[in-house]
């Protein structure tokens, strides 16, 4: 499958994630305005409807984009800055007050006209969410 494919399945997955949860967020807006009982029960059947579709795209959307992340990553390339390998590790954690600690780990396959021979990457960041 072509590179191409695999962002038409990402962006498909978007589409299908952004539309599932418009309709519950709307079905959210809607209940604070809505007081007869049958129009409340039939919003919520409509925003119960959308959870099957906004688990479904959000795997599609997965699927795409990690594809899509593989296929580009692992292709050849003729120049001195390598490919990054299959091997990619990663770790993130959030604490309270924004404070981030970040780790990663790359496998790169790095040609022999490299002026730098790297093997390996670690990435380590501590920094501030918002």
């Amino acid at each position: 499958m072509s590179y191409g494919w695999w962002k038409f399945i990402h962006l498909a997955g978007v589409v299908g994630f952004v539309a599932a949860h418009g309709t519950s967020m709307a079905a959210t807006v809607l209940m604070g305005r809505i007081r007869e009982p049958q129009h409340v029960a039939g919003i919520l059947q409509l925003s119960a409807a959308t959870v099957s579709a906004f688990y479904v795209s959000t795997l599609i959307l997965l699927v795409g984009g990690i594809g899509a992340g593989v296929y580009r990553l692992g292709l050849p390339v003729d120049d001195d800055q390598g490919t990054v390998a299959l091997v990619f590790a990663g770790a993130k954690v959030k604490f309270p007050f924004g404070l981030v600690i970040r780790g990663e780990y790359q496998w790169i396959d790095l040609p022999d006209a490299a002026p730098v021979q790297l093997d390996h990457r670690y990435f380590f960041g501590l920094g501030l969410s918002f």
